[in-house]
């Protein structure tokens, strides 16, 4: 089933490509008619009178043959002196110049059809199996569908080794998922150790392709620490390009043995700063280490999200194939391509002229202007210590597509020649020039003549047969020597050719006008039908007749893409379709896609193009052979197959024929379009005036005043108005139903209210002369309230001078109780310090006491001394005397310290005496510190009520002036309400007026408002 899907994606695929070839060739060709001019007779010159004229007259007039035969023999002496004069001046700048153009074209040609054939040759396998795998629709996410498809994904991963083009053969084809982890992996490496120097191919060595083997290496390996598959999977773009990878990265490819080259030492001595590299970490290649690949990463997408990515590329360290076979066919000593300034392939000699010169760097000259400056190089240039003409141009990643602007270059790609072998090229092409000249100017003088009739008689053919073909004349050919192979033999059979293609090309243009005329004429029947099916009965019946095919019907889907018939144009004798309800269980997944996007599937022989059993059950039971389907899409939908069946024999559909078909069924879509579109605007007008007028009819009873009129609201225009309408009707009822209220709420007030706006005014009349009265008591009690306030100012007075006497009193007892307090703190301090006393005193004891043992013990320790000293005879008696000394001063200190014991009970003694007063006299201090607060307290209680009276006083001096002010502002106040009274005595004889009024209006209103019905 894949296989079946793949191969009718490829056949579509060349179909559509046959279709766009035809399109731009019939497009050319109409430029070139529409721009041809006919060719216009060229002025006569005048006559010229002077000799150049003549000699111009008379060689016009000379025969082909004649002038042919004068220009061999001129041109063969002129040339051979000139030439071989040249050859012997020619200088050495001259020929270096030569030199150059043809390194500058042989460089780029091995740039782009060497190092870059192999990125386009990636990017190409890359696409391809991208395409395949997005086709089978695995994800490549989900690895029990990986494990499931993986023989079938592994099949594709194969890789060939390519023994005619061994710099094509690949070093791995990888598949990532979408988080660039490898989920099936193909990797080759040359089986090389490496470790020697590679050697330099001889003359006529043939180019050997190197062995490979495979490594056998776990899936899951994270591709994303290399930018471009990053990139790639980042912005679902494919990307390709030359890139520099890290050893880090290919060692997870098991590709880094084979990048690591190493740097190699290379001779600089006596050589220009310029001519030597730059210093090493100048540019990033991982200190030898790192790897340049040809690479191409094709995303794969489902649904347009990318589930994985295609990863193609060759190794270019090491590839020598790339280098030697550009060398041997293009005859350029030497090749190479660098990765930044790093040679990682090369067929240039190293200094003992046997191995090739890898890793050794380019000059910096060289670096500045392809590396840092993008440009190419062309001229002299020192190569591992030897001069070469040397041409030099980047190369670029996949950076330069993603961002042009800011890529670098991450390599260059070099050709180039020693100038020894250049100087000895010159020197052998001088002899070879001298040798030359003479023999050329004998041959020539000998066949000149018989190449001038050669040449002579097909020329007068060909002029004869132009003269045919501008005349218009067609059906013949010119005779033409199937031989000959030059120029004239070439121009000959291209004449003929010429005059074919523009036969076939006036052919096709007949053809063409009379298709478009058709396609015109069934436009045109489209547009004048009214209907559906009348469209579809049309069209059906043009195009038959148009193809000139047995059958057209067009074939309608439901819902569930089940289709009928509906539509059908057959000449007798075959079958009819019409009405036939096919069932193609396969068609909802396999198909609609494929014809959504615009597929024209033609089929010459319905049996021999692969169909299923059953597929052509239901073709032959209506005798089909051949068929022609187009989609008729309206509204970018799929709505149905335009077929065209060939009844009658097999038939081989045109180019022209399906291309017809497939604009047909573009218009029969627009038709439809146009049928729709019209009944859809016939629909809703009509819907449109139905609902106006019965809007019309349902508001009438508005007119009548009666708004409890409600429109239907649908959901077309008109409802839109109807609601609007409703919203309307319900703010004017609601206003109506306000109006009638408030008409009768006046009414009812006025009615109401006039008899107690009578009432006010008799009151407002009474009011005012109680208040007059009012106004002379209230004049009586002002003057009363002034003469408590005077005697409340006189109390006032006499009560602060007894507060004054009370606080002076308060102060001096004050001060005596604080007196008080000072001498009992005094006495308290001083027993303090005496019952201190009296405890050092009893250390003081202590301490005597504890001598005193001491010096018992001193005595005792003396005696033991004189005791064991007398023991000792003569030799202890020294020891007596001190032991006797020191007996003496115990016994002094034993007395001193009875003395101080005496002195110390003393003192104790008297200690306690002076204790005992001193606690005395601070309990008669406390005594009468308690008498004098508590006459304190009695003269503070004193002070208080005095204070109260005092608040008392000016209190009521405060109120009677307080009273006083407020009689004064009751009198105007009284003095004014009764200036008010008067006014509201006249104005409510004037609201009673309007009052009368009032209720007029009211009643008038609620007449007005009663004509409308709310309710």
């Amino acid at each position: 089933m894949l296989d079946h899907r793949l191969e009718e994606s490829v056949d579509n695929s060349r179909t559509s490509e046959i279709s766009a070839s035809s399109s731009l060739d019939s497009e050319a060709l109409a430029v070139d008619l529409r721009t041809s001019k006919p060719t216009s007779p060229q002025p006569l010159q005048p006559k010229s009178k002077n000799a150049f004229s003549w000699l111009r007259r008379g060689w016009d007039n000379l025969t082909f043959r004649t002038k042919l035969t004068l220009l061999l023999v001129g041109s063969a002496a002129i040339p051979v002196l000139v030439v071989t004069q040249g050859l012997i001046t020619l200088n050495r700048d001259r020929a270096i110049e030569d030199l150059k153009q043809t390194l500058q074209q042989q460089g780029r040609t091995f740039a782009n059809e060497y190092v870059l054939w192999t990125q386009v040759d990636t990017e190409t396998q890359a696409e391809n199996l991208a395409n395949i795998l997005q086709a089978t629709g695995i994800d490549l996410n989900n690895s029990a569908q990986v494990a499931a498809r993986r023989e079938f994904i592994e099949d594709y991963l194969v890789i060939n080794e390519n023994k005619e083009n061994p710099e094509l053969t690949k070093n791995f084809k990888i598949i990532t998922d979408a988080q660039g982890r490898t989920v099936a992996q193909n990797i080759f490496v040359i089986d090389d150790n490496f470790t020697n120097p590679p050697l330099l191919p001889t003359s006529n060595q043939q180019i050997n392709s190197p062995k490979y083997r495979k490594l056998s290496l776990p899936t899951g390996i994270s591709l994303t620490d290399i930018p471009i598959v990053q990139n790639a999977l980042k912005t679902g773009q494919p990307l390709a390009g030359i890139e520099l990878v890290k050893s880090q990265s290919l060692q997870k490819l098991g590709l880094d043995k084979q990048a690591n080259i190493g740097l190699r030492q290379q001779p600089n001595r006596n050589l220009p700063e310029e001519k030597t590299p730059f210093p090493e970490g100048t540019y990033e290649i991982d200190g030898g280490k790192a790897g340049l690949l040809t690479m191409a990463v094709h995303p794969i997408k489902a649904n347009n999200r990318v589930v994985g990515a295609v990863v193609i590329g060759t190794l270019l360290n090491r590839n020598y194939g790339l280098v030697d076979k550009f060398s041997q066919n293009y005859n350029v000593p030497t090749a190479t391509v660098f990765a930044k300034d790093w040679r990682v392939v090369t067929n240039v000699p190293y200094t003992d002229n046997k191995t090739r010169a890898i890793g050794t760097r380019v000059a910096r000259g060289v670096a500045e202007k392809v590396l840092n400056q993008g440009e190419e190089f062309i001229g002299e240039t020192s190569i591992v210590g030897r001069q070469y003409l040397a041409f030099y141009t980047p190369l670029y990643d996949h950076q330069q597509v993603l961002n042009p602007e800011q890529a670098k270059p991450v390599g260059i790609a070099y050709v180039g020649e020693s100038f020894l072998e250049a100087e000895n090229q010159l020197a052998n092409q001088q002899l070879i020039a001298y040798s030359m000249g003479g023999g050329i100017l004998f041959i020539v003088g000998l066949i000149s003549i018989p190449i001038a009739n050669s040449f002579a008689r097909p020329m007068r053919k060909l002029s004869g047969f132009a003269q045919q073909v501008a005349s218009g004349e067609a059906g013949f050919d010119l005779d033409v020597d199937s031989d000959r192979q030059d120029e004239l033999g070439v121009l000959s059979r291209e004449m003929n050719i010429m005059a074919q293609n523009i036969a076939a090309n006036l052919e096709a243009r007949r053809q063409e006008a009379e298709r478009a005329k058709i396609l015109k004429d069934i436009t045109v029947s489209l547009s004048q039908a009214l209907g559906t099916q009348n469209t579809l009965d049309t069209a059906a019946q043009e195009i038959r007749l148009a193809l000139k095919a047995d059958r057209v019907v067009v074939y309608s889907f439901d819902e569930k893409w089940q289709g009928t018939v509906t539509s059908e144009a057959i000449i007798n004798g075959f079958p009819q379709a019409l009405g036939a309800k096919i069932a193609d269980p396969c068609f909802a997944d396999r198909y609609v896609d494929k014809y959504r996007r615009g597929r024209v599937q033609a089929t010459e022989n319905i049996y021999a193009a692969g169909l299923t059993e059953c597929h052509i059950k239901q073709l032959e039971q209506f005798a089909v052979k051949a068929n022609l389907v187009a989609p008729i899409i309206t509204n970018g939908k799929l709505i149905g197959l335009l077929i065209a069946h060939q009844c009658s024999a097999p038939r081989a559909w045109q180019q022209v024929e399906i291309d017809l078909f497939s604009q047909l069924a573009t218009q029969v879509g627009f038709a439809l379009d146009r049928v729709n579109l019209l009944e859809q605007q016939k629909a809703a007008k009509e819907q449109l005036q139905r609902r106006a007028l019965e809007l019309l009819m349902e508001v009438d009873p508005l007119t009548q005043g009666d708004l409890t009129i409600r429109a239907s609201v649908t959901e077309d225009e008109i409802g839109t108005i109807a609601d609007s309408y409703n919203a309307t009707i319900s703010s004017l009822r609601q206003i109506v139903t306000q109006v009638q209220e408030a008409a009768q709420q006046v009414a009812i007030t006025t009615t109401t209210k006039e008899s107690s706006v009578a009432e006010l005014s008799q009151e407002a009349s009474r009011q005012a002369a109680e208040i007059t009265s009012a106004l002379a008591r209230i004049q009586q009690m002002a003057n009363s309230i002034r003469a408590v306030a005077a005697s409340a100012e006189q109390a006032e007075a006499a009560v602060q001078q007894a507060s004054q006497t009370v606080a002076e009193g308060d102060t001096a007892m004050n001060r005596t109780v604080d007196g008080i307090l000072a001498i009992r703190e005094t006495v308290a301090q001083t027993s303090k310090k005496v019952k201190r006393l009296g405890e050092s005193s009893q250390k003081i004891s202590k301490v005597v006491n504890l001598i005193s043992t001491f010096a018992d013990q001193t005595n005792l320790l003396a005696l033991n001394a004189a005791i064991e000293a007398a023991n000792a005879g003569e030799q202890g008696r020294g020891f007596a005397v001190v032991a006797e000394r020191v007996r003496a001063l115990a016994r002094q200190s034993t007395e001193a310290t009875a003395e101080i014991e005496k002195l110390v009970t003393g003192i104790q003694t008297e200690t306690n005496e002076v204790v005992a007063a001193m606690e005395a006299g601070t309990e008669q201090v406390v005594a009468g510190t308690r008498l004098v607060d508590e006459t304190r307290q009695s003269l503070n209680k004193i002070s208080d009520v005095s204070n109260q009276i005092n608040e008392l006083v000016k209190a009521i001096a405060t109120v009677t002036v307080e009273q006083s002010q407020a009689s004064a502002e009751v009198t105007q106040t009284m003095s004014d309400v009764a200036a008010i009274a008067h006014k509201t005595l006249t104005e409510a004889t004037q609201v009673a007026e309007s009052f009368k009024e009032l209720l007029a209006v009211a009643q008038k209103l609620q007449a007005n408002a009663s004509q409308f019905k709310v309710n």
